[in-house]
């Protein structure tokens, strides 16, 4: 497999699995949550199984519109064993079905959740043996009843279009959302890695799928196509990106690296400014990155022109900026270009 990151060897859990014994043996979410990929409104998308296995060899899938019949029916790799898994051996200490509401409702896509169920599968690829729990829940619940409780942190966090189909209560690919909270709170750690990005199919996406969504992810690794899809609604064939960042473990606690420097704050960040005007705000952009077409901050240009964009907001993004700066020592080059600045070029 030609994946971006280490190919590691089969865990020995998974050597030992087979159909005969697949219903006998005890199962261990320990084992499996250890390295593993996590990707919550994972849909139908294969493309993390696709680029990543090898690398990891447990991958665990959440969304909560997917039926367990339509799974089966149309998995492509070959099964070599399954079974079913209770609510118990997921979490025997039992879920957190408590959420901060002003975060977002859990209950806002009610209508459209399946039937909840968790199915376990063993399958190959070539001669890969690999692992998926496949669980119709929550994507934040399962997060902190799993990888939180059990104080693990999977190897790879994947953000791949979230929503986008059957819709979200919570934006994932936001720093301050609800997940971001619960997974930097994690005492097991952060994921190594993150991925981020999806299909070409509104306005903005191409600019807006090449960036980082969380700041302590800036180090880029690799960027990888989409298996392109044909919608047959639309007659239109989707194309895309996936971008694969490191988690860059010098950099400080995410919530913090959201926050302008004081020397800024308190010389610029006055009178009830909150951050520039997106003409401005991009001129200094385009300083500080060298005019990089990739670059490792958000393009403030994604506030105009993507439809997507809706997470992350303009004061957040703009004190990430700075910060991003000032670690960069490149926070010269931000208080120059500020100081020409009028109060007309300010958005209050």
């Amino acid at each position: 497999m030609n994946s971006p990151i280490p190919i590691t060897e089969t865990p020995k859990w998974l050597q030992e699995i087979n159909a005969s014994n697949i219903n006998s043996i005890q199962f261990d979410i320990k084992q499996i949550l250890k390295d593993s990929l996590f990707y919550p409104s994972a849909g139908y998308d294969g493309n993390p199984i696709k680029y990543f296995a090898g690398s990891v060899h447990s991958f665990i899938y959440i969304d909560y519109s997917v039926e367990r019949d339509w799974l089966l029916k149309n998995f492509k790799y070959k099964i070599i064993a399954r079974r079913a898994v209770t609510e118990k051996e997921l979490a025997p200490n039992g879920w957190d079905r408590s959420f901060d509401k002003s975060l977002g409702n859990p209950e806002k896509f009610i209508e459209i959740i399946a039937k909840p169920y968790c199915e376990w599968i063993i399958f190959q690829i070539g001669e890969l043996k690999l692992s998926l729990l496949y669980m119709c829940a929550d994507g934040v619940a399962t997060y902190q009843a799993l990888y939180v409780k059990n104080a693990i942190a999977p190897k790879v966090l994947a953000f791949i279009q979230p929503g986008t189909i059957h819709g979200n209560w919570t934006d994932f690919t936001n720093p301050q959302s609800i997940l971001a909270k619960i997974v930097n709170s994690n005492p097991g750690g952060l994921p190594e890695y993150l991925i981020n990005g999806g299909f070409y199919q509104r306005k903005g996406d191409r600019l807006l799928h090449k960036q980082p969504c969380w700041p302590n992810y800036e180090q880029l690794v690799a960027t990888l196509m989409k298996t392109p899809l044909f919608d047959n609604l639309y007659a239109r064939l989707f194309r895309g990106k996936i971008v694969l960042w490191k988690e860059s473990s010098d950099v400080g606690d995410a919530a913090d690296l959201l926050k302008a420097p004081s020397e800024v704050h308190e010389k610029y960040l006055i009178n009830n400014r909150k951050h520039l005007k997106v003409k401005q705000w991009h001129n200094l952009y385009s300083l500080m990155t060298n005019g990089e077409k990739l670059s490792f901050i958000p393009n403030p240009l994604i506030f105009e022109h993507c439809v997507g964009a809706k997470g992350i907001s303009k004061e957040d993004t703009f004190g990430w900026h700075l910060n991003w700066a000032k670690r960069h020592k490149k926070l010269d080059i931000v208080q120059n270009y500020l100081e020409k600045l009028s109060e007309n070029d300010w958005e209050h």
